[in-house]
């Protein structure tokens, strides 16, 4: 099975790294990480 870590979190990169799973990091694009306070949903959370 083949992982793919679509993320560019050097943390996630290294807790993969250390439990010895091997997987191919790709970026993905920059909205995918963006906090939810800073989306534009069109509905308010408070």
């Amino acid at each position: 099975m083949k992982i793919i870590l679509a993320s560019s979190s050097p943390r996630r990169k290294e807790l993969l790294d250390r439990a010895g799973i091997k997987f191919e990091a790709v970026n993905p694009p920059d909205s995918a990480e963006t906090p939810i306070s800073k989306r534009s949903t069109g509905a308010s959370l408070s």
